[in-house]
């Protein structure tokens, strides 16, 4: 299964809210948790269009991330980062659009609400739809095209 596949399959209605309602205090995010969840539905309808088949290229793996001036025995922030198989590397996954990220295989998702707050905070901070991600992408690729 890919990660759209398996995010969907652990997310309805009674979570999404309960994750808006974390979200915008764990974050403090200036909106209620109603606009919040509809930010999520948003998302969640939007990712429904990314395609089923698995690319075994990358591996979407959710990880604790540390604050350099964090204690590692302290808990970090869940955060989701793209390993490639054949580099052995872990890459952000900032920048990786909607379309491609979700198709990837996904490894330490859960139905923990801690862990889905934190992965769908990163995971929309540049838009909660398709659209609203490329334009975001296409802004930043902009931004970097001006400093040449």
């Amino acid at each position: 299964m890919n990660f759209k596949t398996e995010l969907l399959g652990i997310l309805n209605d009674d979570l999404l809210m309960t994750i808006a309602e974390d979200m915008v205090g764990r974050f403090n995010i200036q909106e209620s948790a109603d606009k919040r969840f509809d930010k999520l539905s948003r998302f969640v309808n939007s990712i429904q269009s990314v395609s089923d088949k698995v690319n075994n290229h990358y591996v979407v793996k959710i990880m604790q991330d540390f604050d350099d001036e964090e204690d590692e025995d302290e808990e970090g922030y869940w955060r989701p980062f793209l390993y490639h198989v054949n580099e052995d590397k872990l890459y952000p996954i900032d920048l990786i659009p909607f379309t491609d990220l979700f198709t990837y295989q996904i490894d330490g998702l859960t139905d923990d609400l801690d862990l889905l707050s934190e992965v769908l905070f990163e995971l929309t901070f540049d838009g909660f739809t398709i659209e609203e991600q490329q334009i975001s992408i296409m802004a930043f690729e902009d931004s970097l095209a001006s400093l040449e």
